[in-house]
Order: structure tokens, then C-alpha cells, then sequence
């Protein structure tokens, strides 16, 4: 038998559908234990008679002394201090501890949590990349106790999932032949190659709901703000009001979208030239997980002024927005501040990435798929994050490293990287971002049977077996 977990971060309650789902499409023996922060009567009912709850709040200690705290920080391996700026709500409310959970809420947090992977005996966590309080002690907790995880990632294609181990590396649980390889990589070059960006249609949402100008946009602003007001005051805890922006503070970050978007016009709109020598970074989402969550300490604003000092004469650093958000999230105090460095020349969001990629001497990415992209290309990237095997893509630790060669890329272990991405992807039928969740029963069985193999795969083979076969590379780039 396997008790497999999933935490359930909705603040309403609401049962995910793939909650519902799921256990449908798992083995008889595998038992689905449900983490939630506090009580929900509706999961009393037989509908969900499968489902095993856990409440953390439940667990808590009225008082923990200083020891319990030091103790509980210290086993879940990260300062809780890092932990409140491993979200989008803590970047935006820090240093004002009042808004923040305290060491002790987050103490109890992870008391919580071991309670529950220990008594329970979980042998598997699923998660997604989500930068909620309890999600990432959750996360923590069960590294430390060595509670394997499957991460819900993302693929690299449009609509698509990638499976991933605890250190947000894709999963590779069959081996392929070398026909299969190149007939994987084919399909895998031809659909990135036709696509101008990855989940085009998420760009209209996003374009449509921060267009204030708009009736419809409006209409569906107040409808979300008069839920959210609902949610805050009425439906949640005061303590639990510390995981979500306030209603004022989502009309605030609403108008400062609209401006945004609409004074970037007039700061990325340098045109590329094919005459220029130049290196490319692409800008995340500001307030994706995928920098808050597993780069916690990189400033991409930062990054991108230091790695402008390090550029030789004559060549240039070329920034472009995130083609979904369309400058919306950048602030407007960043956007002065790059737009007076001499040799960075920031370019419109809508240009077209692929030509960038094709003309610059490299490109740098933290994790951004740009790195695929430049990958299928053949074209030199490196990156800060952590998403690509490092035979793959090198890793760099600090700016100055661009300073020494860029090593050309292996072509065989591209396409054996790329070909695997391809073959383990899960291509859904409905778009998850359309409801953050899996609609589609077709889509929650796809991602069952992956789950399974991947589960098989992570259990059955050491750690250091699992990094040999492609799956989870670790490394540096040395100096030569």
C-alpha cells in the first residue's frame, strides 16, 4: 500500500477537481491523505470517503518556547526569515512583520507537519510549485524526512506537465531507444520551433484582465474583488488572512498593472539589430513561484545590473519582459533604473524571442524556458536556476563567471535531454491555467499513470542512479 499526500492551499476550501478525481485512476492500494489548514465539513460526506484528511491547525501548541521554535527552524533546514520571502505575499509585505507569520506560527507549522508525514508513514508527496506559507514548510518537511515528492511542474511545451523530483528536476522513468530518441526530438524541435510562445492563449487572459480600459475587464475585476472581500473577512482566519493580498491591496496591484503596461511603451521599445553583438535575458514573471520558491535569493533586477558590468566592449545585454504579463508586473522603479545602464537595451515584450535567441552570442536564463528554446535552436545558454541538468545547460554561481568562455554545447546530450522532455510530457486536453486545475478526466488519468511510473521509478532507484540517467544532474561550471 502507499499513502500518497496532497495539500489542498485553496482558502475557500474548494474541492480541486483533481482532488476528486485523481484516486480514481490509482492503484486500488494507494490511500489519499488530504492536508488542509483547518476543518472542512464537506469532506465529512461519503463522496469523500476515500480521502483521508489531516487539519495542521489542529496540531498546533497554544505556546512553543524559544528552544521549540530554534528546534522546529532547524529541522525543516531552511530560517523561517527565508521562508516568509519565499512567497509573492511576503516579497510585497516584508519588513512589515504584522502581515507576515510569525517564527512561531511557522514552528508550528512544521510540528504540524512531521505529525502528520510520521504518524500517517507517507511514502509519497505530491505538490506543485506553489509559494504558500504551509506548502513550503510542507515541502521542507518532507525532504528532511526523506518523504519522496513528485512536483506537478510545467512542461516546456504549451499545455503541457513535466513531472519532477524533490530538486524541481523532470523525471525520466523509461528508457529509450535511439529511434525513439530521435523521433521524440524531432516532434519535440518542430513543435517549439512553430510556436512564437509557449501557452500563447495565457496572454490574452492576461492582456484582458489588466486592460482597466475594458467594460468586460472591469465587470470581471469586481466580481473577483467583491469573492476576494468575501474570502478575507468572512470565510478565512484572521492568521490565515497573512497567506493572501487584502482586497485594497488587489485594487492597488491592479492599477499599478494597468500603468505599468501602459508606461512600459515608452522603456522597452529598443528595436534588435542583427549588426549589434550582444547576450540575451529574458524576465520571468516577477511574482512566479519559480523565482520566489526555488531561487529565493536571486534579484532578477539585480542580476541583470550586474551582469551588464560584466559584458566586454561592444557587446550589449538585451532584457526582454515576459510575453504573458506584458511589463504589467514590472515595477516602475525597475524599469528607470535599467533603461540608464548604457549597455542594456531593453526590447519590446512581443518581439520575437526565437530571432533574439538566433542572433545573440548566448543567452542567460535563471529558469526560464528560453533556455529550451535556445537548447532546440543549438545556440549557447547558461543559466542561475535550477531546472536543467547542468550538463545540459551549465550552471553559474555569480556574474563574473561570464567573463571566462562559454563552453560550446553537447549536441548528443541536447538531444537525449530535449527527446526525454518530449516522450515524459503530459499534453492535456484543456488548458490547466484556464481553471488552475485539471478539468478534463482524460487529462487526471494522463497525469495518474505518470504519477505511478514515476513514483515506480523514484523507489526503486538510488538517488545516485537516478542523477547518472539524466534525470536530476547536479553541478557547477568550473573555471578553466
Amino acid at each position: 500500500m502507499v499513502n500518497f499526500a496532497m495539500h489542498l492551499d485553496e482558502f475557500r476550501g474548494d474541492p480541486s477537481e483533481l482532488m476528486q478525481s485523481l484516486h480514481k485512476y490509482l492503484p486500488e492500494d494507494w490511500k489519499f491523505n488530504l492536508v488542509f489548514r483547518f476543518r472542512l465539513d464537506y469532506l465529512s460526506t461519503p463522496e469523500y470517503s476515500h480521502i483521508d484528511p489531516f487539519y495542521l491547525y489542529e496540531h498546533f501548541s497554544d505556546k512553543l518556547t524559544d528552544g521549540e521554535i530554534s528546534e522546529a527552524e532547524r529541522f525543516a533546514g531552511k530560517p523561517f526569515s527565508l521562508v516568509r520571502l519565499m512567497s509573492k505575499v511576503g516579497m510585497f509585505h516584508y519588513p512589515k512583520m504584522s502581515n507576515l507569520p510569525d517564527d512561531e506560527f511557522l514552528a508550528n507549522l512544521v510540528l504540524a507537519w512531521k505529525k502528520f508525514f510520521t504518524l500517517r508513514k507517507i511514502g509519497l508527496y505530491i505538490a506543485g510549485v506553489s509559494d504558500d506559507f504551509s506548502s513550503l514548510v510542507g515541502l521542507e518537511v518532507a525532504k528532511h524526512l526523506g518523504v519522496p515528492v513528485i512536483f506537478l511542474n510545467s512542461g516546456r511545451f504549451s499545455n503541457s506537465h513535466l513531472l519532477a523530483d524533490k530538486d524541481f528536476m523532470s523525471v525520466f522513468y523509461r528508457k529509450l531507444t535511439q529511434a525513439e530518441l530521435n523521433e521524440a526530438y524531432k516532434k519535440a524541435r518542430e513543435l517549439i520551433l512553430s510556436e512564437k510562445i509557449t501557452n500563447p492563449e495565457l496572454s490574452k487572459i492576461v492582456r484582458r484582465d489588466f486592460d482597466l480600459t475594458s467594460f468586460g475587464a472591469l465587470l470581471t475585476l469586481a466580481k473577483r474583488l467583491f469573492s476576494n472581500a468575501k474570502t478575507y473577512y468572512f470565510e478565512i482566519s484572521p492568521r490565515d488572512r497573512k497567506f493572501l493580498f487584502s482586497p485594497g491591496e488587489q485594487v492597488v496591484k491592479r492599477l499599478k498593472a494597468f500603468i505599468r503596461s501602459k508606461f512600459s511603451r515608452f522603456v522597452f521599445r529598443y528595436k534588435p539589430r542583427t549588426d549589434e553583438k550582444y547576450v540575451f535575458y529574458p524576465l520571468h514573471f516577477t511574482d512566479d513561484a519559480t523565482i520566489t520558491m526555488k531561487v529565493p535569493f536571486i534579484d532578477q533586477f539585480e542580476l541583470v545590473m550586474q551582469i551588464s558590468k560584466t559584458l566586454p566592449h561592444g557587446v550589449y545585454l538585451y532584457v526582454k519582459p515576459h510575453p504573458h504579463f506584458q511589463c504589467s508586473d514590472i515595477p516602475l522603479s525597475k524599469m528607470r533604473r535599467l533603461a540608464k545602464v548604457p549597455n542594456i537595451r531593453l526590447i519590446p515584450h512581443n518581439a520575437n524571442t526565437k530571432e533574439v535567441i538566433s542572433n545573440a552570442l548566448y543567452s542567460i536564463v535563471i529558469n526560464s524556458s528560453v533556455a529550451f528554446e535556445a537548447l532546440v535552436m543549438g545556440k549557447p545558454v547558461v543559466a542561475f536556476g535550477k531546472d536543467y541538468p547542468t550538463d545540459v545547460v551549465p550552471h553559474l554561481e555569480y556574474p563574473e563567471q561570464l567573463l571566462y568562455p562559454i563552453p560550446k554545447i553537447d549536441s548528443r546530450k541536447v538531444v537525449e535531454y530535449i527527446a526525454n522532455c518530449y516522450a515524459h510530457s503530459i499534453f492535456l486536453k484543456v488548458p490547466y491555467y484556464l481553471k488552475s486545475d485539471f478539468s478534463d478526466e482524460a487529462d487526471v488519468k494522463s497525469m495518474a499513470e505518470g504519477i505511478v511510473k514515476c513514483y515506480k521509478f523514484l523507489s526503486g532507484t538510488t538517488e545516485q542512479k537516478i542523477r547518472e540517467s539524466g534525470a536530476a544532474r547536479q553541478g557547477r561550471l568550473h573555471e578553466p
